[in-house]
């Protein structure tokens, strides 16, 4: 494994959750490299493990076994902060707007009220859902909240995303990283 212009680099990572003859096993020895800037699609049955990875290579899980690092973000305290995950399941929160949905993670860290609606609307904008950010959850469909979700990780200035799952309606993206 090189790791030339690596993001991330997974060395051997396994994860399994309970112990025993009822353990799982989630993910079993995979390595990877990914690179800066690369589209990287984990495609498998359900239940075969896709999620636990992204949740090892976002940092949001330790590998039982194994290591996730990452030499393409700059050192952090907090790496969580730098890294954006946008979950399986649709996370609005009912009473916000699309505008302050996308915000959240600024609006969350104190950002000023004008910087974190200009972002938002630039966010929101970039991906074409700039006619959304007024309107509550309950305003939209289904595919609508799943697309409105797609900003969050660009707004709050994250160098990594992250999508689990993400839509297959997610066009706006094709152009991003």
């Amino acid at each position: 494994m090189t790791s030339g212009d690596a993001l991330v680099i997974c060395d051997g990572v396994s994860r399994v959750f309970g112990t025993g003859p009822g353990a799982v096993v989630a993910v079993h020895g995979t390595s990877c490299v990914i690179e800066t800037g690369a589209r990287v699609a984990v495609i498998g049955s359900s239940g075969s493990g896709k999620s636990t990875l992204l949740h090892l290579i976002a940092g949001l899980e330790q590998p039982t076994v194994g290591s996730v690092t990452w030499p393409g973000l700059p050192l952090a305290p907090d790496r969580a902060f730098e890294i954006g995950v946008v979950f399986q399941s649709p996370s609005l929160v009912p009473a916000l707007t699309v505008e302050e949905n996308t915000a959240l993670p600024l609006i969350l860290a104190a950002a000023p009220d004008g910087e974190w609606r200009s972002r938002a609307a630039e966010a929101l904008a970039a991906v074409g859902l700039d006619d959304l950010a007024g309107r509550l959850p309950e305003e939209l469909s289904g595919g609508r909240v799943n697309e409105s979700r797609s900003p969050e990780c660009s707004l709050s200035g994250r160098d990594s995303c992250w999508p689990m799952n993400p839509p297959g309606s997610w066009t706006a993206l094709a152009g991003s990283t």
